[in-house]
């Protein structure tokens, strides 16, 4: 006869084998990174270097941060460094190399170190950008994470 504290054992070990997303153990566990503007499919003008970050924590929750620093002489913004976050998706993984992301995204704008002291802006809400929940492929090599698939392709470099 199963008692209670080997039913909860076996349960746990079921979802560990169907990979409902592992949390601590999940690979996607922890910061990925690239040189890549988000949303853009190339570098926009006006823009001198760019980095987005996937930070995939263990309580399941995804948080993409865009950052762009743009050029000294732009006309708008110049030299200042423009840094969203957006927030809001849970994340789930498969054995079959699958992402999922459930929820609705949030963002926020820190804009610092503008040549122009006034254009310096503390945290705000912001809209532009966002992720949409869905379905992902992606594959892990050494420290190299290639999402193939989805609003978040590219490849990332594991901090």
């Amino acid at each position: 006869m199963f008692n209670q504290k080997m039913l909860m054992s076996l349960t746990a070990l079921c979802l560990a084998s169907i990979g409902c997303g592992k949390g601590p153990d999940d690979p996607l566990t922890g910061t990925w990174s690239n040189t890549a503007c988000f949303g853009d499919t190339q570098q926009p003008d006006d823009i001198q270097s760019c980095s987005t970050k996937l930070r995939f924590d263990a309580d399941l929750t995804l948080t993409l941060t865009d950052t762009r620093q743009s050029l000294p002489a732009t006309a708008v913004y110049p030299r200042c460094t423009a840094t969203r976050a957006v927030k809001g998706l849970r994340y789930s993984t498969d054995s079959e190399g699958t992402v999922t992301l459930t929820g609705t995204t949030s963002s926020t704008l820190v804009r610092q170190d503008c040549s122009n002291a006034a254009d310096n802006q503390s945290e705000i809400a912001d809209t532009r950008d966002s992720v949409p929940a869905g379905t992902s492929r992606y594959s892990i090599t050494n420290r190299t994470l290639s999402l193939t698939t989805g609003p978040l392709s590219g490849e990332y470099q594991r901090e």
